[in-house]
Formats: C-alpha cells, sequence, structure tokens
C-alpha cells in the first residue's frame, strides 16, 4: 500500500508541474491540425502495454518497437541478440554462448534471470519449470517471420501476471498479406559454419498462409585459448519451422492457427556435456472488432523435450555419467473484451489459465540410481484496464489491475542414493495456493505535438517455479549442489518511472528514470542502486 501512495503523489506532481497547452486543437484519426499546418504523429502502435492498441508516442510506460525492416537489417538472428541494443535492456551472455543452461541471459532494468516476461503472438515463452527458452536462447522464432518486437519496461504483472518483474517482451508474428512474398537467404562463415532460412507467405481472398524456416550447423569453437585435453570445440546442429494459417471471417473477424517446430544439439566444451532439445508448439488466435467493443482470444499448448547429457569430474569428464530426462507441458487461454465508454475512454476486461505440468528423470548410465522430481502448477486471473484520453488526448491516465491465483499440488522429489552428505530421500510436498493482486497506474501528457511526458508505477510479482520449488540441481560434475526449497514465497517488486520524450525533427531524445523496491525469494539483489529490498523466504537456502 506504501508503493501504491507513493505512484500517486507522483502522478499528482506530474501533473501539476507540466504546462497546460491551448486547448483549440482538433484531433481527426490521429492528426492534429495547427494554424493551417498538420502535424502526424507516429504510425507505430503498441498492444502489449495495454493489450489494447495504442500510439507507442501515447504510452505511459517506456516502450520500444522494434520494426520488420529493423529486425532483417540486424546483422544477428536470435531475438537476444536483436535486443542488446536496446535502452535498459542488458545481454550479460556473449555473442558466441549458444546455451547457458537455465539463466536466461537478459536483464531489464536490473531485473532479469527468468523474470522479464516473454511472449509470442501473446503466448507465455517461460515455461515455469527451467526456462526452455533459455536453452533456446530465444532463437526458436525464424527472424523472417517475425513482424516486430515489443519491448515494455517495467513491472508487466497488472497486465500478464507472473514473470514480468523487470519487463516483456513480445515478439508478433506477421501475417499473411495479399499477393506473395519469397524470402531465401543463406550464409557460411568459420568453423564450417552454414546456415540457410527460407520464407513464403501468400493470401488468397480471405485464407493467408504462411512458412518460415531455418537450418544452422558448425564445428564451433574453443572458448579459451589454452585448453585442456578434455575440452573440445562448441559445436551446435538447429532446425526450426513456423506455420500459420489465417482467415477472414464475416463480421470483422479473423482466425489464425499457428505451429511451430524447433529442434537442437548443442554441445557445451566437453564430448559428454550436452543437450538436445525439441520444442512444438501450437496456439490459435480469434480477432473480432466491431463498433460496439473488440474481442480478442488466445489458446496455446506448449511442449518440451529436453536431455541434458551430464560428465563428471570424478574421472576427469572421460565419460557419460548421467542424462536429465525432462517433459514439461504449459496449455493455457486467454480471453479480454475492450468497450469504448464515450468517446474518451477504454474499458478492458478479461481472464487468462495456464496450466504446466513437467516430470523429471535422472538417468544413470551406470548405476540403478533412481531421482527425479515432478508437479503442477495452475493460475486463474481475471484483469481489467481502464484508458481514459482527456484535453483533446493531450492527457492520458492509465489505470490496470490483475489478480493471480496460483495453485501448485502433486510435488514430489526423490534419490535412491545419497550424495552430497545428504541421505537417500523420496519427498512428497503439500499442495500450496498463494494469490497476488498487481495494480499499475500511469499518465502520459503531451505538452505539445513532440514531447510526451510519462509517469507511471505499479507491482510486479513472480511465482516459485516447479524448479526452484522441487528439484535438487546439481552441475558442474557434482561440484555443484543446491536443495529444493518448497516454502519459497512469490517475489515481489514495486517500480516507479518518470520519463521524457521528445521528437527533434523525424529523431526522437529523450531520458527515462526509474526507481524500483524488489523483494526476491531465492537471495537477496537490489535490482537498482536507490531500490529497498525486504526478505522474501520462508525457509532460506
Amino acid at each position: 500500500m506504501k508503493g501504491l501512495n507513493l505512484i500517486i503523489r507522483m502522478m499528482g506532481i506530474l501533473v501539476l508541474l507540466l504546462p497546460v497547452p491551448a486547448l483549440t486543437l482538433e484531433v481527426k484519426q490521429g492528426k492534429r491540425e495547427v494554424e493551417g499546418r498538420k502535424v502526424i504523429r507516429l504510425g507505430e502502435v503498441v498492444v502489449s502495454a495495454t493489450r489494447s492498441e495504442i500510439p507507442v508516442f501515447d504510452a505511459a510506460q517506456s516502450v520500444t518497437v522494434i520494426s520488420s525492416e529493423e529486425i532483417m537489417a540486424s546483422p544477428f538472428d536470435r531475438v537476444e541478440d536483436i535486443v542488446r541494443n536496446v535502452v535498459g535492456v542488458y545481454n550479460y551472455r556473449h555473442y558466441a554462448v549458444q546455451t547457458h543452461g537455465i539463466a536466461s541471459p537478459l536483464k531489464m532494468r536490473g531485473v532479469g534471470e527468468h523474470r522479464i516476461l516473454i511472449l509470442v503472438d501473446g503466448v507465455p515463452q517461460n515455461d515455469n519449470f527451467n526456462d526452455a527458452i533459455a536453452w533456446v536462447a530465444w532463437g526458436h522464432i525464424p527472424k523472417e517471420a517475425i513482424q516486430r518486437i515489443e519491448i515494455v519496461r517495467g513491472p508487466a504483472s497488472a497486465v500478464y501476471g507472473s514473470e514480468g518483474l523487470g519487463g516483456v517482451i513480445n515478439i508478433i508474428t506477421k501475417k499473411p498479406k495479399t499477393g506473395r512474398q519469397t524470402l531465401v537467404r543463406g550464409e557460411a562463415g568459420s568453423g564450417d559454419t552454414y546456415e540457410g532460412y527460407s520464407f513464403y507467405s501468400q493470401k488468397i481472398k480471405g485464407l493467408g498462409f504462411m512458412l518460415a524456416g531455418g537450418y544452422e550447423e558448425s564445428d564451433g569453437f574453443y572458448m579459451v585459448e589454452h585448453h585442456k585435453p578434455y575440452e573440445i570445440k562448441r559445436d551446435r546442429e538447429v532446425g526450426k519451422v513456423l506455420g500459420k494459417v489465417t482467415y477472414d471471417l464475416p463480421h470483422n473477424s479473423n482466425l489464425s492457427i499457428a505451429a511451430l517446430y524447433y529442434d537442437h544439439e548443442t554441445g557445451k566444451g566437453r564430448k559428454y556435456f550436452y543437450d538436445d532439445l525439441t520444442l512444438g508448439q501450437y496456439w490459435m488466435n480469434y480477432n473480432y472488432g466491431g463498433e460496439s467493443f473488440d474481442l480478442k482470444g488466445l489458446v496455446y499448448l506448449n511442449r518440451a523435450d529436453k536431455t541434458a547429457y551430464q560428465d563428471t569430474a570424478k574421472d576427469n569428464y572421460s565419460s557419460l555419467y548421467r542424462k536429465e530426462e525432462i517433459d514439461p507441458t504449459t496449455w493455457g487461454a486467454d480471453f479480454h473484451a475492450t468497450i469504448p465508454i464515450g468517446s474518451s475512454t477504454k474499458f478492458t476486461l478479461g481472464a487468462a489459465y495456464k496450466e504446466t505440468s513437467w516430470d523429471y528423470d535422472n538417468v544413470y548410465v551406470i548405476s540403478t540410481r533412481d531421482a527425479g522430481a515432478k508437479g503442477k502448477q495452475r493460475s486463474i486471473s481475471p484483469f481489467a484496464n481502464l484508458d481514459f484520453h482527456f484535453l483533446n488526448n493531450h492527457l492520458l491516465v492509465n489505470l490496470g489491475a490483475r489478480y493471480d491465483r496460483i495453485r501448485t499440488w502433486d510435488g514430489e522429489n526423490w534419490d535412491s542414493k545419497a550424495s552430497a552428505g545428504k541421505p537417500a530421500y523420496h519427498n512428497k510436498f503439500d499442495s500450496n495456493t498463494e494469490d497476488s493482486f498487481s495494480p499499475k497506474i500511469g499518465i502520459a501528457w503531451h505538452p505539445d505535438e513532440k514531447t510526451t511526458l510519462r509517469a507511471s508505477g505499479g507491482k510486479g510479482f513472480r511465482e516459485p517455479s516447479l524448479f526452484e520449488l522441487y528439484k535438487v540441481h546439481v552441475r558442474g560434475g557434482g561440484t555443484y549442489y543446491r536443495e529444493a526449497n518448497p516454502d519459497l514465497d512469490p517475489e515481489k517488486i514495486w517500480s516507479y518511472d518518470l520519463g521524457v520524450e521528445r521528437y527533434l525533427t523525424d529523431t526522437l531524445w529523450g531520458p527515462d528514470h526509474f526507481l524500483s523496491g524488489l523483494c526476491q525469494g531465492l537471495y537477496w539483489r537490489p535490482s537498482h542502486r536507490h531500490g529497498h529490498l525486504c526478505p522474501r523466504q520462508k525457509n532460506p537456502v
């Protein structure tokens, strides 16, 4: 509550300090006429900030949109590399490192490592186990198929629920257009590196289809100049295909069905230290745009089949020690309607459902040892959003809130052999239910046609993943051991932003400042040097 009061005070100060422009401007379809001249706002729109389309210039939160042209002009193919140079986004993974275990490398405003929500056409990619998306390095979507990437800085829990403490990155794929589009691209490089990509799209009357894919292989490289005898080059082999079918229905509505297949094998520098991953993702979007309301619906299914091959330091990494076989499945639905109230207000009301289940099994090659874990997690989440436009669209106010009720059950972990000073065990954990209410508020003010002053604040939260709750994690050939902690509480953060953007001719310039207070469930770490912390866990590990 203290955080919410501070947000409200900040909004009031901003409004009182800003100059009031003349209110004689006539707004017509996104254009304004000033003394006979037409000043046209930018055509870029963003949907990730409020779930309804608004111009980026009007967004109360700090937003960046990377266009299809910018994506294709980038020398990189993976999204995590394409967003490297975006202000407020930090990628600590080296360009050449193709995977990084379970650690997601992106941070946004000091918050990261599984605390940035990744979406593809609105489908959550964070898998609640150990982030299959971190293994993929966000390269599972062929960049030829990406229409734009929307980056919203700051907590997104009022809109999307768990995960988005630092912000949200929404990868929006292309829709087929009238006519035919074809692209073929090939690349070659050192280390016997070869890559090939293709894209095809066509729309005939109301039926459209799009197909994009790519294949990569490389013998790789050594990570260090003076490598040890057991170290080898980090090779990789990757294949991916994305298909989409769209159909225009009567009454200003349309339906799209998409399917993604991704498969990779990536080496990590030793003969028996590598991983295989196969992703299968399927989603369907429905959109209706009417005069009285807009309706959007989404259903999805994400499946992953992951195998991590592990060696051991006991024999100088000379043989295969065990295989980690992981089979997470996530499915869900999301529906919301946007209703205009008069000419100056939009009200969005919706609900989301998400359920994740996984089975984890340790297969030991030279023994009968049995170890593993499993669990399930479900969230039910109603949400609402209000957009107000005042003073001939010079003042825009955004209010939003979401309630998440998350149940975790069927949690178990076991190991038939004592290790790391621990006896054999088989634990069955009680079910647990957590709830979280996440509000947000934002103001955007246009003192003139080329300037936006914005302030926003809100709460974010992240429910502990099934990995953190139930899995005993062993790495480094047995040199790293981390206990499971079924008593972890959700992480929470309050964040407050002040920013100004000014267009000088067609160029945007402007500072953006933020303040956040972060409480984390696994350990304490400030998200910003002006942040404040509080204890987050019941039973520290």
